[in-house]
């Protein structure tokens, strides 16, 4: 038999695991499956939305929530793989943002074999991480694109703003031929996060 178990951080409104967790878990139970996944939902003014169930934490949502993740998270993961989650995360107070670099031609057909450039530039920056996707090394051993999404680069600071603030500064390090990058990447967050004039 299968048991359900949820993860909330603080203030996640009762009504998403009530709508998304448990139907799902009451199929699994119907089922006999065992299975774990990170559901990530979004509150609206009409209550909360499923984005998307996340089982393989994928890029690029994994990499904005595991870093704020402040106590172990093998033995969350290692629980959970179990059926046994008794060890609820714990979240850090600042904010994280991720910017993907892609290919030319991503989603469809992305180039590939192009060299990558300014990596370690990025990553000598306060607060910026950056993670491989569609990257390989060539005969030389230089980096150079493999695939659709090729990096992400991570943000992380006391704001969404700051945080988005550092993610760019990253992402305007890096090079290669073709680099596309979407420029309103938690734009609408930190611009709700800035004080409106004539206030403190």
């Amino acid at each position: 038999m299968t048991t359900a178990s949820f993860a909330s951080p603080t203030g996640v409104e009762p009504r998403a695991v009530r709508v998304f967790g448990e139907p799902e878990a009451g199929g699994h139970v119907v089922t006999g499956d065992h299975w774990v996944d990170v559901p990530l939902d979004h509150t609206t003014a009409d209550g909360p939305r499923m984005l998307e169930y996340n089982v393989r934490f994928g890029d690029p949502e994994c990499q904005v929530v595991l870093p704020r993740v402040s106590n172990d998270v093998a033995t969350i993961l290692a629980e959970a793989a179990a059926g046994d989650l008794r060890t609820m995360p714990e979240f850090s107070d600042d904010a994280t943002v991720t910017v993907v670099c892609a290919s030319e031609g991503y989603p469809t057909d992305p180039r590939v074999g192009d060299v990558i450039s300014g990596v370690d530039d990025a990553l000598a920056l306060e607060g910026v991480d950056v993670y491989f996707a569609g990257v390989a090394t060539n005969a030389v051993g230089e980096l150079v694109t493999a695939g659709g999404r090729v990096l992400n680069v991570c943000g992380r600071g006391a704001t969404v703003a700051e945080a988005r603030d550092r993610a760019y500064a990253g992402v305007d390090r890096i090079s290669f031929r073709g680099m596309t990058v979407r420029r309103d990447i938690a734009e609408r967050a930190a611009s709700a996060q800035q004080p409106r004039e004539g206030t403190p």
